[in-house]
């Protein structure tokens, strides 16, 4: 937890500024397209390295046993959600 808060605060310390001359040189088109263009950037990064559940990197959850853990479903997710709202 203390590292994410600390990368949060770093990337704003360094981030921030930069747009701001950005923003003043340029334009805020240009900061936007910045920002967006580092978004696009991080999305697949995150993607590769954030899981859902701790089960999914083969972890137990906090306080539980092994016997806590759910089989993984092997189904397409997509059809899961799918079948969810189709019965509910």
């Amino acid at each position: 937890m203390g590292i994410r808060t600390a990368s949060a605060a770093t990337g704003q310390m360094i981030l921030l500024p930069l747009l701001a001359r950005v923003i003043e040189r340029v334009g805020w088109r240009t900061a936007s397209a910045i920002v967006a263009i580092a978004a696009l950037v991080m999305a697949p990064i995150a993607a590769l390295l954030f899981r859902d559940f701790p089960s999914d990197k083969g972890l137990v959850p906090d306080g539980g046993t092994p016997a806590d853990v759910a089989p993984a479903s092997t189904r397409n997710p997509v059809l899961v959600t799918l079948d969810g709202l189709r019965l509910g």
